[in-house]
């Protein structure tokens, strides 16, 4: 049974019988294979120029992002520096305007009027006014841009008049004013 067994082949109870299987038609030829083959490493090849294509991109992109933040970063600086010395500025104006009594020329003829007035009063009743406004920040502002216009005999012999404590606070306060400049253009009447 054994021997018989052994040289029939077509049995599958023959040794090897369990491990022979019949083949299944393929329907698709090699030459299908090869071309399908050659189809997808093209597919393939063109992925991966693509992945490059967008790496290379991609890093183009990172460099303008990088530049671009770079280019915020430096104008948000600027800004603040602007920012900055425009603050600056603002406390220099200020600081000037504090210790600088600045003569507008819209000022200067009732100023003129005021100092020819003062000026043909007698020096001691002119130094008693000009005393009492003294007083207040408003009234030493009028006292020095008045004397800016009066005639300087008639500014000696007033603060001569005045005491002398009010007379050399006038004399210091008086180095700090200034006449704004005159412009070029003329008012439309």
């Amino acid at each position: 049974l054994e021997q018989s067994l052994t040289n029939d082949r077509q049995n599958k109870y023959a040794p090897g019988g369990y491990f022979t299987f019949q083949g299944m038609p393929a329907g698709i030829t090699p030459e299908q294979i090869n071309e399908a083959w050659q189809r997808v490493q093209g597919v393939l090849a063109d992925l991966e120029q693509r992945k490059t294509a967008l790496d290379l991109r991609e890093k183009d992109l990172q460099v303008l992002s990088d530049d671009i933040d770079n280019r915020i970063r430096r104008i948000a600086d600027e800004r603040l520096n602007i920012e900055n010395l425009a603050r600056q500025l603002d406390e220099r104006i200020a600081k000037f305007q504090e210790q600088v009594k600045l003569v507008r020329n819209d000022e200067a003829a009732a100023l003129k009027r005021n100092a020819q007035t003062y000026a043909s009063f007698e020096r001691s009743k002119a130094a008693d006014l000009l005393s009492e406004l003294w007083r207040t920040e408003k009234g030493k502002d009028d006292v020095l841009k008045t004397f800016e216009f009066m005639d300087k005999d008639a500014v000696n012999e007033i603060l001569a008049a005045m005491t002398p404590p009010i007379a050399q606070d006038v004399m210091k306060m008086r180095l700090r004013v200034s006449k704004e400049a005159a412009s070029s253009a003329t008012p439309a009447k």
